[in-house]
């Protein structure tokens, strides 16, 4: 007889650039074209719950036709179950999915995007993310185990060109991994790691949890703290383009 399943919460990431007509005066951003672009392509920021799974697919394109195009990626774990078994490894189901989101075709000057009076320029650039991985490992007891889904994405090809003509660099690669681990006993840890560039939410069973740092939740990373040295691999250190950006960890929660 299986042993029964120990289920953990759904745990989605969300990832936006925040929208500004003027860049925001903070450290960590140089002044200048580039920053500007970014900025000028940011989205509002995401809802702070969805009511389950059905009401994010029918928030966000491509799941649903006219679904919102507003993020640059959105990851999730959800329907996690585990069997922990005497004598032997411990049986992992859960479903994993990855949506690399869009780039807003903007460049705002005296508060009218001046890239709508391109001739078929397209409102929405769909980013690229070729990098998708999912391990997953028991302890030495066989008494837990942590889940790792690592998601690279990245500019859509016209507006990393844009970024080229405009820094001198190609973009690099944005990313974030979940890092979920889940007890015996139900106990559950989730950490984000992540690029310095987007903001990211957190959703444990598809609402923001209230943030308590103390007791380290994290439920968001807003990517204006970022510092200087990680702001200038995106948009003026050319060593980095087209690779990976460099890291840290973002988000937490656990039980």
């Amino acid at each position: 007889m299986s042993a029964k399943p120990v289920c953990g919460p759904d745990v989605l990431v969300v990832g936006w650039i925040p929208y500004f007509e003027t860049p925001p005066e903070v450290p960590g951003y140089p002044r200048g074209a580039s920053t500007k672009l970014l900025f000028n392509s940011g989205n509002p920021n995401p809802p702070e719950r969805f009511d389950g799974y059905d009401d994010f697919a029918s928030w966000l394109s491509p799941l649903t036709p006219h679904g919102t195009k507003e993020y640059r990626a959105a990851v999730y774990i959800r329907n996690v179950s585990v069997e922990f078994q005497p004598v032997a490894e411990p049986v992992v189901r859960r479903r994993e999915n990855a949506f690399i989101g869009y780039t807003p075709v903007r460049l705002i000057a005296g508060g009218a995007n001046i890239l709508s009076e391109v001739p078929n320029l397209p409102r929405y650039a769909s980013g690229v993310g070729p990098v998708r991985s999912s391990q997953v490992t028991a302890d030495g007891s066989g008494t837990a185990v942590e889940i790792r889904y690592y998601v690279e994405f990245k500019l859509s090809r016209m507006m990393n060109l844009l970024s080229r003509v405009t820094t001198g660099s190609w973009a690099p690669y944005a990313w974030c991994e979940i890092v979920y681990s889940i007890d015996s006993a139900g106990s559950v840890d989730v950490r984000v790691d992540g690029s310095a560039i987007p903001s990211l939410r957190l959703y444990v069973d598809w609402a923001k949890p209230a943030a308590n740092p103390a007791i380290g939740i994290v439920p968001e990373y807003d990517m204006l703290t970022a510092s200087a040295a990680d702001v200038v691999g995106f948009i003026k250190t050319t060593g980095w383009g087209c690779r990976p950006a460099g890291g840290a960890q973002r988000l937490s929660w656990h039980t």
